[in-house]
């Protein structure tokens, strides 16, 4: 039987948190008593992320893993992920679960009012910031924001396309993920570009968050090649790969 959550959980070198964040999401839904499942895909690791792993998939019977020994970006994990799930509604969560699993509530709601698609923000009203990024890794955020606003969406931007933090219904994860074509930290935007022009229903909504000192992205290299793939993704549409 399908679970009625999915989990899909993208890992490079996550050795020393992955354990104690799939501990926290199986803590999470032992006290909702819900079926779920876990799906982490290991984007080629270095480190021992895939032997501890492993080892938690022989452990625990909700944990599946995908993945192997090439680093292919962020946006391929996650597709692969979606991709692998069963779950009535598909959660994708960043590793180091920056955003609490109990977020996942708040998200719900929306879907259950009939939202297609519920995205965590950082940036409205009522949303939760416990620890800022550096003002470095801000100013070049919000340079790669006027960017895309430019580019993607010049009226009614998103205010935080990159909080890893996003539920779907099976129905509109299988209609995106199929589609998306971006493999690096820029998939979010083109993941809420087709969710807009397939004119799904798509909710912000203000959650917790919590700058995580230990993150592995490095902000120059996605501001350089995001802004290449912002461009393939006005160019995707204009060759029509992105018709149902």
């Amino acid at each position: 039987m399908a679970p009625k959550f999915s989990i899909v959980i993208p890992a490079y070198n996550e050795a020393n948190r992955i354990g104690r964040s799939i501990n926290k999401i199986r803590e999470y839904f032992k006290n909702k008593r819900i079926s779920y499942g876990i799906i982490v895909v290991n984007d080629g690791s270095k480190d021992t992320t895939l032997k501890i792993l492993k080892e938690l998939a022989r452990k625990y019977k909700e944990v599946k893993v995908l993945g192997d020994n090439i680093n292919r970006g962020k946006g391929y994990a996650v597709k692969t992920g979606v991709l692998g799930s069963s779950g009535d509604y598909i959660l994708f969560t960043d590793a180091d679960l920056s955003t609490p699993i109990e977020e996942l509530d708040n998200l719900f709601k929306y879907i259950k009012g009939g939202y297609d698609v519920a995205i965590g923000s950082r940036n409205i009203d009522k949303s939760k910031v416990k620890l800022k990024q550096p003002f470095y890794r801000r100013f070049l955020g919000d340079m790669l924001r006027a960017y895309y606003i430019l580019m993607i969406f010049p009226r009614n931007p998103p205010k935080d396309s990159q909080c890893g933090f996003k539920l779907f219904t099976k129905r509109a994860a299988r209609l995106l993920f199929r589609k998306q074509k971006i493999s690096r930290e820029m998939f979010d935007i083109e993941i809420i570009y087709l969710a807009r022009k397939y004119k799904l229903k798509v909710k912000e909504v203000p959650v917790v968050w919590m700058n995580d000192i230990d993150s592995k992205i490095n902000l120059i290299k996605c501001v350089a090649y995001g802004s290449l793939d912002l461009f393939k993704i006005r160019l995707y549409d204009l060759l029509g790969k992105y018709k149902k």
